[in-house]
C-alpha cells in the first residue's frame, strides 16, 4: 500500500518564496518516495493543485484536515518561518479556521491520533511571549523528527526548553528552496526586454515587502527610493521591481503596494515586473540582473543561486541568518535607521567584492543540505512507529466531536452574519423608501398648517419649550440630509441595545457577566444596591450644597492616585474647583468593585455597566445642576444611548482624544472599538480635545476641524523627594517607570543598549511585564516592580536621564505619556522613542531611532547648560494638571455651539 503523506506550511497565499518550499520538498519526497501520495493544506488548493500537481485541502476546511491527519503514515509541517509571533498567538484559534495558530494544531492533531509527524527545514523565530514560547515549545515536543533550515532555529529551541529526549535533536538541514532549479535566464531577459529593460545597461532586481515592526514604513521607503535613484545616477543603471508576494488580505501580503510606492517616490525611470508567476521563473529573473537589492529572503535565495551581487534589507533575523550563513554578513543592511547612503554603499561593496566561484560553492552545499530533511521523512516513515490506538481513539474521538461542532457553530454564525448584512441593507433601503413617500405629502399643506398652529400652542407651555428647543439644536449639529444625519442614522441601526454592556477579555458582553437581574438576585447583586445607595446620596447632598457644577468621567481605568490616569487628575482637579464629580470606570469583570478612593462629598466612583443600565436615571439625579458636562477619556460604542439621553437633559459633552484606540484594537487591546462609532463622536460633541498632534490629525481626518490641543500633564506634588532611597547606579543611570506592556513598551531596545554599554544601568519600575527576549536579562538591567507613587521622586533622584523607550508604530505614535512630563519636573532630562516630543518641549525631550542614535541622545542630554535646565524647570511648571483644566475650561467657555446648547437648554420657568 503507498504511503499518504500530509504536508501543511504556508502554501496557496500567492508567496514565491514559500512555493518554491513547496516545489522542494515535494521533489525531494518524489525522488526518495516515488510511490508516495502527497496531499498539501493550502490557502488556495485549486490553485494548489494547478501549479504543483498534487490534491490539496484548504486550511478553512478543518474537517478535511482531521480526516487527512487520521488517514496519514507521515504528517509534515514545512518548511519555512512558520514559528514566531509577529502577531499574537490566542490558544482559542487552535483547531480552528485562523491559519497561524493551524502550524501549532497540525503537531497537536498528530500526536492526538498517534501519527508521525516532522518539522521539515522550519525556521523559528523570533518568539518575543512567553505565550508563544509556551506553545512553540509544546508543538515540537510533540513532532518525532525535526530539521530546521538555519543553526539559529536550532539555538532558539534549546532556549526555550524544547525537550529533545522525546524526538529526535534538531539536525540543521537548510531552506527546501535551496532545491530549486532555475527557468532558463534567456526567458527571463525576453520577459525583461519585452517591457522596456535595456540589458545592455546595468540592472538593479529589487524585492521589498510591507513592514512596520518597529520602524516607519514611510520613512524606510523613501531611503530606498532616494538610493536607487543615486545608484542610477552612479551607473547609468536601471530599477526592476520583483514582487514575490500579491494579492493578500493585508498590506504584509501584497508586495505590489510597497514596491509601487517607491517606484512612485523615485525620480528615475523603474518596471514593477509580473511575468514570473512560479518560483523557478522569479530565480531566473534575479539571475538576469546585474545586481539585486532584496528584502524577502526567499528573494536574496534566488539571487544566490544565480550567482548574482546581492544585498539583503535584514528586516528579520532569518534575512541576517541566510547572509551570515554565506559568509557575507557585510551585505545586509538593517532596517533600523536605515538610510540611502549606506545602501548605496553596500551595492557598490556587494558588485565589488563578488566571487562566483565561492557563491557556486556554497549553493551546491545548501543544495546537498536541505536533501537531508526528505532522507529524515523516509527513516520516520519507515521506521514503524507504532502507537496506543485504544488510548488515541478515547481522547481524540471526543476532541473531534467538540471541535467539528465549533466549526459548524462558526458556519451558521457566519450565514447568519450574512443574513443580518442583507436585513440591514433591506432596512436601509426601506427607510429610504419611507423618505421619498415622506416628500410627496406637499399636497396635504393646509393640515401641516393647522398642526403646526396646534404645535406653537402646545409649545408655549415650559416642558414643550425645551423639547422644542433641543430639537433646533439637534437640527443645527445634525442636518437632515447630512452626512452627520446619514452617520447617526447607520448608527442607530448598527448599535443594539447589547451594546450598552462592556465587553469583557472573554468576549462575553456585560449582560452575560451580570445583567439587572442577576445584580439583584445572583453575584454582585449587594454590592451594585450599595453603590446605587451611595450614588443617591452623592447625589442628594449635591442638591442639598446647591453644586453649581457637575462632570461625569467616563474613564478607561479606575480612580486610583496610585497610577496617575489622565482621568484621575482631571476628576482631582475639577473636584477641588468645585465640581461634582462623577467617576465611572470600565471593567472587565463584574466583581471588579473599587472602594470609594476619595472618601468626600466631591467625587463618587461607580462602574461604567452600572451607569449604562439605565442612563437617563443617572442624568436626571443631577437635573438641578446648572453646568453639566461629560467628559469621555474613550469612544466605547455603549455610551449611544447615554449621549444622546446627555444632550437631551443639555449636558455639554466633551470628547478627549488621548489614544489612539485603533490601532490599539489592531494589537488586541481594544476589543469594543468601532471606528463608525469615534467618527460619531467627532462629528457630534460639543468640544474635541486631543493630546498630541498626531491625534489632532486624527480627529481631523474623522471630520472635525475645530479640535483643542490640550496635552497631558503632571500632578503638583509628585516632585516632592521625601526620605532619600539610594539605588545602585551606573556610568550613566537611566530610569523608567509606567505600564510595561509588550504592545508599545520596546525591550529589544532597552536590551541593546545595556548590552552595547554595560558600564550604564537601567531602572525600570512598573507593571504588567516580564523579560520577554529569549536570552536572559542583562545584569545591568533592574526589574523593581510597581513602586508607590510618593517614592517615585526620591527613586528618580538617583538616575541621569528619564527614559520612554516605546517602539515605532501606530499605538505609540499618538502617546503623549504622562510620565515624560513628570520626568520634567523631577528635574529629568528625557530620551525617548517611538513617541513625539511635547509641543514646546523638544529641547528636553529628545527622540531618538534605534540604539545607536538612543545613546548617543543619552550623552548628549546629560550635559545639558544650565540655561537649558532653567528653560527645563519653566517648561515643567507651565505643564501641570491645574494649567490643564484651566484650557479644558477656557476652551468651553470659547466654543460658540457650547453657549448657543446652553443657551437653548436654560430652563424656562
Amino acid at each position: 500500500m503507498k504511503p499518504f503523506i500530509l504536508i501543511a506550511g504556508y502554501f496557496g497565499y500567492g508567496n514565491v518564496g514559500d512555493e518554491a518550499i513547496l516545489t522542494g520538498i515535494l521533489d525531494d519526497l518524489k525522488d526518495s518516495l516515488p510511490e508516495a501520495e502527497c496531499v498539501v493544506v493550502s490557502g488556495d488548493p485549486a490553485q494548489t493543485t494547478d501549479s504543483h500537481g498534487r490534491q490539496a485541502i484548504g486550511w478553512d476546511d478543518l474537517p478535511s484536515i482531521i480526516e487527512a491527519v487520521r488517514r496519514s503514515d507521515l504528517v509534515i509541517v514545512g518548511g519555512g518561518g512558520l514559528f514566531h509571533d509577529y502577531w499574537p498567538i490566542d490558544s482559542r484559534d487552535l483547531l480552528s479556521t485562523s491559519k497561524r495558530p493551524s502550524y501549532l494544531s497540525i503537531p497537536l492533531l498528530a500526536t492526538m491520533l498517534r501519527k508521525p509527524s516532522m518539522a521539515y527545514s522550519v525556521g523559528v523565530g523570533p518568539l518575543r511571549s512567553a505565550s508563544a514560547r509556551d506553545y512553540v515549545r509544546f508543538a515540537f515536543d510533540s513532532f518525532d523528527a525535526i530539521s530546521v533550515r538555519d543553526e539559529e532555529s536550532a539555538v532558539l529551541l534549546s532556549n526555550i526548553g524544547v525537550d529533545f529526549g522525546g524526538s529526535a535533536k534538531p539536525i540543521v538541514t537548510a531552506d527546501p528552496a535551496f532545491r530549486l532549479v532555475s527557468a532558463p535566464v534567456d526567458d527571463a531577459r525576453t520577459a525583461l526586454t519585452k517591457v522596456g529593460v535595456d540589458l545592455q545597461r546595468p540592472v538593479c532586481g529589487v524585492n521589498l515587502r510591507y513592514w512596520d515592526f518597529g520602524i516607519d514604513p514611510a520613512r524606510w521607503e523613501g531611503e530606498v527610493a532616494h538610493a536607487l535613484d543615486q545608484w542610477v545616477e552612479q551607473t547609468d543603471g536601471q530599477v526592476v521591481f520583483v514582487p514575490m508576494q500579491s494579492g493578500g488580505e493585508t498590506p504584509y501580503e501584497d508586495d505590489n503596494q510597497v514596491c509601487g510606492r517607491v517606484r512612485t517616490a523615485m525620480s528615475s525611470e523603474a518596471w514593477i515586473i509580473s511575468w514570473h508567476k512560479v518560483p523557478r521563473q522569479a530565480a531566473a529573473v534575479f539571475a538576469a540582473c546585474t545586481v539585486n537589492l532584496t528584502m524577502r529572503m526567499h528573494a536574496a535565495l534566488f539571487s544566490l543561486i544565480g550567482g548574482v551581487p546581492t544585498v539583503g534589507l535584514a528586516y528579520d533575523e532569518k534575512v541576517t541568518n541566510l547572509f551570515r550563513r554565506a559568509n557575507l554578513l557585510s551585505q545586509t543592511v538593517p532596517m533600523e535607521n536605515l538610510n540611502a547612503h549606506e545602501i548605496l554603499e553596500t551595492l557598490d561593496l556587494a558588485s565589488a567584492s563578488n566571487d562566483p566561484n565561492a557563491a557556486a560553492t556554497f549553493i551546491v552545499e545548501m543544495r546537498e543540505l536541505a536533501g537531508e530533511s526528505a532522507h529524515m521523512a523516509v527513516e520516520l516513515l519507515e521506521s514503524g512507529k507504532t502507537f496506543d490506538e485504544a488510548l488515541a481513539y478515547d481522547f481524540s474521538d471526543l476532541a473531534f466531536e467538540k471541535s467539528l461542532q465549533v466549526t459548524e457553530l462558526e458556519k451558521n454564525l457566519k450565514e447568519l452574519e450574512r443574513r443580518n448584512e442583507r436585513i440591514r441593507t433591506l432596512h436601509s433601503e426601506l427607510e429610504s423608501s419611507i423618505e421619498n413617500l415622506r416628500a410627496q405629502h406637499e399636497a396635504v399643506k393646509n393640515e401641516r398648517d393647522s398642526a403646526r398652529a396646534m404645535l406653537q400652542e402646545l409649545q408655549s407651555t415650559a416642558g414643550m419649550k425645551i423639547l422644542a428647543k433641543y430639537w433646533l439644536w439637534m437640527r443645527r449639529i445634525i442636518p437632515p440630509g447630512s452626512r452627520r444625519k446619514l452617520l447617526y442614522r447607520r448608527l442607530r441601526a448598527r448599535l443594539g441595545k447589547s451594546l450598552h454592556r462592556p465587553t469583557g477579555r472573554d468576549g462575553k458582553t456585560g449582560a452575560e457577566w451580570g445583567g439587572n437581574a442577576q445584580y439583584e438576585s445572583g453575584e454582585g447583586g449587594s454590592e451594585r444596591v450599595a453603590v446605587l445607595n451611595e450614588l443617591s446620596q452623592f447625589a442628594a447632598s449635591v442638591k442639598d450644597r446647591s453644586v453649581g457644577s457637575a462632570v461625569l468621567i467616563l474613564s478607561p481605568t479606575p480612580l486610583s492616585t496610585t497610577e496617575g490616569q489622565r482621568s484621575t487628575h482631571l476628576a482631582l482637579e475639577l473636584a477641588n474647583r468645585g465640581y461634582a464629580v462623577v467617576f465611572a470606570y470600565w471593567r472587565w469583570d463584574q466583581n471588579d468593585w473599587r472602594d470609594q478612593e476619595q472618601r468626600d462629598e466631591r467625587v463618587i466612583q461607580l462602574p461604567i455597566d452600572v451607569i449604562l443600565d439605565d442612563p437617563a436615571d443617572l442624568l436626571r439625579r443631577f437635573a438641578a445642576v446648572p453646568d453639566k458636562m461629560i467628559l469621555m477619556e474613550f469612544p466605547y460604542p455603549g455610551f449611544f444611548r447615554l449621549l444622546a439621553s446627555a444632550n437631551a437633559e443639555g449636558w455639554v459633552t466633551v470628547y478627549e482624544a488621548v489614544d489612539n484606540w485603533e490601532a490599539f484594537n489592531r494589537v488586541g487591546q481594544a476589543p469594543w472599538y468601532e471606528r463608525d462609532f469615534e467618527a460619531h463622536v467627532a462629528s457630534t460633541a460639543d468640544l474635541i480635545t486631543a493630546v498630541s498632534p498626531t491625534l489632532l490629525a486624527r480627529m481631523e481626518s474623522l471630520g472635525r476641524a475645530d479640535v483643542r490641543l490640550i496635552p497631558n500633564g503632571w500632578p503638583e506634588g509628585i516632585e516632592n523627594k521625601g526620605a532619600e532611597i539610594l539605588m545602585e547606579r551606573g556610568e550613566v543611570t537611566l530610569g523608567y517607570f509606567g505600564y510595561l506592556s509588550e504592545a508599545w513598551f520596546d525591550w529589544q531596545l532597552v536590551r541593546d543598549v545595556a548590552v552595547r554599554k554595560p558600564a550604564w544601568r537601567i531602572h525600570l519600575i512598573g507593571y504588567g511585564g516580564e523579560w520577554p527576549l529569549g536570552n536572559s536579562m542583562p545584569e545591568n538591567v533592574s526589574l523593581l516592580g510597581k513602586r508607590p507613587q510618593d517614592e517615585l521622586a526620591a527613586l528618580a533622584a538617583n538616575w541621569d536621564v528619564g527614559i520612554v523607550p516605546f517602539k515605532e508604530g501606530l499605538v505609540a505614535a499618538g502617546a503623549d505619556p504622562i510620565k515624560t512630563y513628570e520626568y520634567l519636573a523631577m528635574d529629568l532630562p528625557v530620551v525617548a522613542s517611538g513617541v513625539s516630543p511635547p509641543l514646546g518641549g523638544e529641547a528636553f525631550v529628545k527622540i531618538a531611532q534605534g540604539s545607536t542614535d538612543f545613546i548617543e541622545k543619552v550623552q548628549l542630554m546629560i550635559h545639558d547648560s544650565a540655561d537649558v535646565r532653567a528653560a527645563r524647570r519653566a517648561f515643567a511648571a507651565s505643564s501641570t494638571w491645574s494649567a490643564r483644566v484651566d484650557s479644558l475650561l477656557a476652551a468651553i467657555v470659547e466654543q460658540p455651539a457650547i453657549e448657543i446648547k446652553r443657551s437653548l437648554f436654560t430652563e424656562v420657568t
